[in-house]
Protein backbone atom coordinates (compact mmCIF):
# COMPACT_ATOMS: atom_id res chain seq x y z
CA UNK A 1 0.00 0.00 0.00
CA UNK A 2 1.24 3.57 -1.04
CA UNK A 3 2.25 5.43 2.18
CA UNK A 4 0.51 8.40 2.34
CA UNK A 5 1.55 12.20 1.69
CA UNK A 6 1.33 14.32 4.10
CA UNK A 7 -1.14 16.21 3.04
CA UNK A 8 -3.50 13.47 2.51
CA UNK A 9 -2.86 12.45 6.08
CA UNK A 10 -3.96 16.34 7.66
CA UNK A 11 -6.96 15.56 5.07
CA UNK A 12 -7.74 12.30 6.74
CA UNK A 13 -7.39 13.09 9.90
CA UNK A 14 -9.61 16.11 9.89
CA UNK A 15 -12.31 14.22 7.38
CA UNK A 16 -12.47 11.34 10.44
CA UNK A 17 -13.36 14.24 13.34
CA UNK A 18 -15.66 15.64 10.68
CA UNK A 19 -17.80 12.38 10.01
CA UNK A 20 -17.01 11.37 13.89
CA UNK A 21 -19.79 14.57 14.39
CA UNK A 22 -17.41 15.75 17.10
CA UNK A 23 -17.70 18.79 14.82
CA UNK A 24 -21.55 20.07 13.80
CA UNK A 25 -22.62 21.80 10.74
CA UNK A 26 -21.79 25.23 10.77
CA UNK A 27 -18.50 24.82 13.72
CA UNK A 28 -15.56 26.54 12.51
CA UNK A 29 -12.38 24.39 12.45
CA UNK A 30 -9.40 25.74 13.58
CA UNK A 31 -7.10 28.31 12.05
CA UNK A 32 -4.73 27.22 9.20
CA UNK A 33 -1.57 28.19 12.00
CA UNK A 34 -3.29 25.77 15.00
CA UNK A 35 -3.45 23.05 12.26
CA UNK A 36 0.35 23.37 10.84
CA UNK A 37 1.78 22.96 14.29
CA UNK A 38 -1.22 20.31 15.30
CA UNK A 39 -0.24 18.09 12.27
CA UNK A 40 3.44 19.17 12.33
CA UNK A 41 3.06 20.69 9.04
CA UNK A 42 3.57 23.86 6.88
CA UNK A 43 0.88 26.46 5.30
CA UNK A 44 0.68 24.88 2.25
CA UNK A 45 0.09 21.52 3.17
CA UNK A 46 -2.46 22.48 5.39
CA UNK A 47 -4.63 24.69 2.32
CA UNK A 48 -3.88 21.73 -0.04
CA UNK A 49 -5.67 19.27 2.53
CA UNK A 50 -8.76 21.92 2.86
CA UNK A 51 -9.28 22.33 -0.46
CA UNK A 52 -9.58 19.07 -0.69
CA UNK A 53 -12.28 18.89 2.09
CA UNK A 54 -14.30 21.53 0.53
CA UNK A 55 -14.18 19.68 -2.94
CA UNK A 56 -15.35 16.70 -1.03
CA UNK A 57 -18.79 18.67 0.33
CA UNK A 58 -17.16 18.40 3.89
CA UNK A 59 -16.58 21.83 4.42
CA UNK A 60 -17.25 25.58 2.96
CA UNK A 61 -14.11 27.97 3.43
CA UNK A 62 -14.77 31.52 3.62
CA UNK A 63 -12.71 34.71 3.03
CA UNK A 64 -12.98 37.87 4.98
CA UNK A 65 -12.20 38.69 8.82
CA UNK A 66 -14.58 36.76 10.12
CA UNK A 67 -14.00 33.48 7.62
CA UNK A 68 -12.26 30.51 7.73
CA UNK A 69 -13.19 26.88 7.24
CA UNK A 70 -16.52 25.78 8.27
CA UNK A 71 -18.58 22.20 8.41
CA UNK A 72 -21.09 21.64 5.92
CA UNK A 73 -24.28 19.21 6.30
CA UNK A 74 -23.53 16.44 4.83
CA UNK A 75 -26.05 15.37 2.44
CA UNK A 76 -27.11 13.72 -1.37
CA UNK A 77 -26.24 16.91 -3.51
CA UNK A 78 -23.04 16.80 -3.55
CA UNK A 79 -22.80 12.96 -4.38
CA UNK A 80 -25.38 12.98 -6.71
CA UNK A 81 -23.99 15.96 -9.01
CA UNK A 82 -20.16 13.93 -8.81
CA UNK A 83 -22.12 11.05 -10.05
CA UNK A 84 -24.25 12.74 -12.47
CA UNK A 85 -21.16 13.77 -14.31
CA UNK A 86 -19.48 10.38 -14.54
CA UNK A 87 -22.87 9.04 -15.91
CA UNK A 88 -22.89 11.91 -18.84
CA UNK A 89 -19.36 12.09 -19.62
CA UNK A 90 -19.01 7.60 -19.97
CA UNK A 91 -21.27 8.13 -22.96
CA UNK A 92 -24.16 5.96 -21.23
CA UNK A 93 -27.22 5.65 -23.02
CA UNK A 94 -30.69 6.35 -22.37
CA UNK A 95 -31.57 2.45 -23.19
CA UNK A 96 -28.49 2.07 -20.01
CA UNK A 97 -30.32 4.72 -17.60
CA UNK A 98 -33.83 2.69 -18.20
CA UNK A 99 -32.51 -0.57 -17.89
CA UNK A 100 -30.93 0.80 -14.28
CA UNK A 101 -34.00 2.69 -13.17
CA UNK A 102 -36.71 -0.14 -14.19
CA UNK A 103 -34.38 -2.40 -11.09
CA UNK A 104 -34.07 0.41 -8.80
CA UNK A 105 -37.48 1.95 -8.56
CA UNK A 106 -39.78 -1.07 -8.84
CA UNK A 107 -37.61 -1.84 -5.57
CA UNK A 108 -38.06 2.18 -4.40
CA UNK A 109 -41.64 1.50 -4.60
CA UNK A 110 -42.34 -1.77 -3.12
CA UNK A 111 -40.44 -0.12 0.09
CA UNK A 112 -42.80 2.94 -0.70
CA UNK A 113 -45.61 0.27 -0.85
CA UNK A 114 -44.49 -0.93 2.83
CA UNK A 115 -43.38 2.43 4.60
CA UNK A 116 -46.37 5.10 3.47
CA UNK A 117 -47.97 6.99 5.54
CA UNK A 118 -51.27 8.57 5.66
CA UNK A 119 -49.41 12.22 5.21
CA UNK A 120 -47.50 10.41 2.16
CA UNK A 121 -50.28 9.35 0.46
CA UNK A 122 -51.99 12.85 0.90
CA UNK A 123 -48.93 14.78 -0.31
CA UNK A 124 -49.03 12.03 -3.70
CA UNK A 125 -52.81 12.75 -4.09
CA UNK A 126 -52.09 16.94 -4.12
CA UNK A 127 -48.77 16.46 -6.49
CA UNK A 128 -51.53 14.44 -8.17
CA UNK A 129 -53.65 17.01 -8.89
CA UNK A 130 -50.87 19.79 -9.61
CA UNK A 131 -49.83 17.37 -12.64
CA UNK A 132 -53.36 17.38 -13.58
CA UNK A 133 -53.25 20.99 -13.48
CA UNK A 134 -50.54 21.51 -15.79
CA UNK A 135 -52.10 19.11 -18.71
CA UNK A 136 -55.06 21.84 -18.39
CA UNK A 137 -52.78 24.42 -19.57
CA UNK A 138 -51.27 25.48 -21.95
CA UNK A 139 -48.20 23.74 -24.75
CA UNK A 140 -45.54 25.59 -22.77
CA UNK A 141 -46.50 23.80 -19.32
CA UNK A 142 -45.47 20.48 -20.87
CA UNK A 143 -42.08 21.11 -19.78
CA UNK A 144 -42.92 21.60 -16.14
CA UNK A 145 -44.90 18.07 -16.50
CA UNK A 146 -42.03 16.73 -17.09
CA UNK A 147 -40.09 18.28 -13.88
CA UNK A 148 -43.05 17.25 -11.92
CA UNK A 149 -43.11 14.06 -13.20
CA UNK A 150 -39.24 13.85 -12.03
CA UNK A 151 -40.56 15.48 -9.28
CA UNK A 152 -42.75 12.46 -8.15
CA UNK A 153 -40.07 9.94 -8.23
CA UNK A 154 -38.37 11.71 -5.99
CA UNK A 155 -40.96 11.71 -3.55
CA UNK A 156 -41.68 7.72 -4.32
CA UNK A 157 -37.67 7.24 -3.25
CA UNK A 158 -38.44 9.67 0.10
CA UNK A 159 -41.56 7.35 0.66
CA UNK A 160 -38.93 4.66 0.28
CA UNK A 161 -37.34 5.53 3.94
CA UNK A 162 -34.30 4.56 1.98
CA UNK A 163 -31.87 7.55 1.65
CA UNK A 164 -29.81 5.60 -0.57
CA UNK A 165 -32.44 5.50 -3.34
CA UNK A 166 -33.04 9.16 -2.57
CA UNK A 167 -29.15 9.90 -3.06
CA UNK A 168 -29.73 7.45 -6.49
CA UNK A 169 -33.03 8.46 -7.86
CA UNK A 170 -31.36 12.20 -7.39
CA UNK A 171 -28.37 11.45 -9.28
CA UNK A 172 -30.71 9.82 -12.16
CA UNK A 173 -33.20 12.87 -12.76
CA UNK A 174 -30.09 15.27 -12.21
CA UNK A 175 -28.06 13.00 -15.42
CA UNK A 176 -31.53 12.81 -17.71
CA UNK A 177 -32.10 16.74 -17.33
CA UNK A 178 -29.73 17.51 -20.53
CA UNK A 179 -31.29 14.53 -22.23
CA UNK A 180 -35.05 15.32 -22.07
CA UNK A 181 -35.37 16.75 -25.44
CA UNK A 182 -35.07 12.85 -26.38
CA UNK A 183 -38.47 12.21 -25.08
CA UNK A 184 -41.70 11.89 -25.83
CA UNK A 185 -43.58 15.68 -26.13
CA UNK A 186 -47.02 14.76 -26.98
CA UNK A 187 -49.60 14.99 -24.51
CA UNK A 188 -50.93 12.26 -25.11
CA UNK A 189 -47.57 10.30 -23.51
CA UNK A 190 -48.17 12.83 -20.58
CA UNK A 191 -51.90 11.59 -19.95
CA UNK A 192 -50.10 7.78 -19.70
CA UNK A 193 -47.78 8.98 -17.02
CA UNK A 194 -50.25 11.29 -15.32
CA UNK A 195 -52.59 7.73 -15.11
CA UNK A 196 -49.96 5.70 -14.06
CA UNK A 197 -49.38 7.76 -10.78
CA UNK A 198 -53.08 7.96 -10.01
CA UNK A 199 -52.95 3.95 -10.45
CA UNK A 200 -49.26 3.83 -8.31
CA UNK A 201 -50.95 6.40 -5.94
CA UNK A 202 -53.77 3.98 -5.46
CA UNK A 203 -52.04 0.46 -5.41
CA UNK A 204 -49.80 1.90 -2.52
CA UNK A 205 -52.84 3.35 -0.78
CA UNK A 206 -54.79 -0.06 -0.58
CA UNK A 207 -51.25 -2.03 0.34
CA UNK A 208 -51.10 -3.89 -2.79
CA UNK A 209 -47.17 -3.43 -3.22
CA UNK A 210 -46.75 -5.67 -6.25
CA UNK A 211 -49.15 -4.02 -8.43
CA UNK A 212 -47.55 -0.84 -7.50
CA UNK A 213 -43.89 -2.23 -8.69
CA UNK A 214 -45.55 -3.69 -11.89
CA UNK A 215 -47.29 -0.40 -12.55
CA UNK A 216 -43.74 1.44 -12.27
CA UNK A 217 -42.22 -0.92 -14.27
CA UNK A 218 -44.25 -0.42 -17.45
CA UNK A 219 -43.89 3.25 -16.55
CA UNK A 220 -40.50 2.89 -16.74
CA UNK A 221 -40.74 1.29 -19.89
CA UNK A 222 -42.96 3.80 -21.43
CA UNK A 223 -40.27 6.47 -21.19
Amino acid sequence: MAKENKHEQVLNQVEKIILSRKLKPGDKLPPERELQEKYRTGRGTVREALRALEQKGLIDIKKGARGGAFVKEIDSEHVSETLALLIRHSRISMKHLAEFREVVETATAAYAGERATSEDIKKMKNLLEEGAGLLKSDEDELDKFYQWELNMHRELARISRNPVFEWISGTLYISMEPLSFHLNKSRTSHFELLADWKDIISAIENGEVMKATSILRIHVDRY
